[in-house]
């Protein structure tokens, strides 16, 4: 498995490789290479929604619809902290990534663990339930915390810096989210990583995962999820 992700990251990176070059021989000028940067950026920004999206289904079995929600709720504080109450860029953002915490803490108490015998199905639409719930909420938030002087939220970082890569200018959020992308891309990694070793521990010691303790590491694959299915279905035997 390992050696077949390998050749298909190769295959990936040589795909890559092949379309810049046949763009920058087409292309009349070449291709910019600010036009990159900001392609590596809004890449990298999606891409770890999609790390966030594996990392649940490799924790449960299930696609989270409500990622986004959460991970809204607390950028709207954020930004409502920053354009209306003046507060420090730093702290506000500090808030919002808490009130997302908090959110995703909401969701998995009232809901995944509720839910963490039933079908994987359910708890995937169960998911779109919550996602609704944070849209909601977000909407509650907009229209009651508004700016008293009705002033157009403008939000911009403390550092007014700017970096001009070819025809590209880029400002002080470009390089927060360049700087942000490989730290908090590195951390989603680091965790699949010890949550694997810690799997493959319980895995020895014959610890059963079945009581909300969600296996990251164990086995997915057909094996791992067939598995987790089993024991799912003996705790819901038990339990009634």
């Amino acid at each position: 498995m390992t050696q077949k992700r390998l050749l298909a990251s190769a295959v990936g990176f040589l795909v890559v490789a092949a379309a810049f070059v046949t763009t920058q021989q087409l292309a009349p000028r070449g291709l910019p290479f600010g036009i990159i940067v900001i392609g590596l950026l809004v890449g990298g920004l999606n891409g770890l929604v999609a790390m966030g999206l594996v990392l649940v289904y490799r924790a449960g079995s299930y696609v989270n619809f409500a990622q986004g929600g959460i991970g809204a709720a607390g950028a709207l504080v954020a930004v409502k902290l920053i354009t209306i109450e003046h507060l420090p860029y730093v702290v506000a953002v500090a808030a919002g990534l808490v009130v997302s915490a908090l959110a995703a803490l909401l969701a998995e108490r009232a809901i995944i663990r509720r839910l963490f015998t039933a079908p994987r199905l359910i708890v995937t639409v169960a998911t779109i339930g919550a996602a609704q719930f944070f849209g909601g909420l977000q909407a509650l938030i907009e229209a009651s915390w508004k700016d008293p002087l009705h002033v157009a939220p403008r939000l911009t970082v403390p550092w007014n810096v700017s970096l001009h890569v070819g025809a590209v200018t880029l400002h002080g959020e470009h390089l927060v989210a360049l700087m942000a992308i490989p730290v908090v891309a590195a951390a989603a990694v680091l965790l699949v990583l010890v949550g694997r070793e810690h799997g493959v521990e319980r895995e020895r010691a014959g610890v059963d995962p079945v009581g909300g303790h969600l296996d990251m590491g164990g086995g997915r694959g057909r094996e791992g999820q067939e598995c987790g299915r089993r024991k799912r279905e003996c705790a819901h035997e038990h339990s009634s």
